[in-house]
């Protein structure tokens, strides 16, 4: 018997087979950690100089200021005459309006009305069918 259990044993490759699936104490390490150094810290920067704000040393050239690729200022507008619209005349009647011929669209019921009457009916209005999703 002994002798089995030694060659039963030596015969195995590893040690027992084991799921790890028992609960942890707490969570796995840090995802994010990093086995990398981090760089050298850098150096901050000097604020800025104090700059003199900039003064043209003399006024606008033109008057108007921009003139975008115009070289002249904007013609005067000229005086057109409004012509007012010309109202069509009417020879007498009115066409009457008769709409189309064909199927016409009409209101519905909802699905949830159309599945209570077809589940409720003259024999089982007092208890109802319940259905479940």
């Amino acid at each position: 018997m002994q002798k089995d259990m030694e060659s039963s044993l030596k015969a195995r490759k590893g040690g027992a087979f084991r799921l790890n699936l028992h609960p942890k104490a707490y969570f796995d390490g840090n995802p994010y950690k990093s086995d990398k150094p981090l760089p050298p810290l850098k150096e901050s920067r000097k604020p800025p100089e104090i700059v003199k704000p900039f003064k043209p040393s003399s006024p606008a050239k033109e008057i108007g200021g921009m003139k975008a690729g115009c070289f002249d200022n904007y013609p005067s507008h000229s005086q057109d005459p409004y012509m007012p619209k010309k109202k069509k005349e009417s020879d007498g009647e009115k066409k009457i309006f008769r709409p189309s011929q064909g199927p016409k669209s009409t209101r519905t019921r909802s699905i949830i009305n159309q599945n209570v009457e077809r589940r409720i009916n003259n024999l089982n209005f007092r208890q109802p069918i319940t259905v479940s999703i």
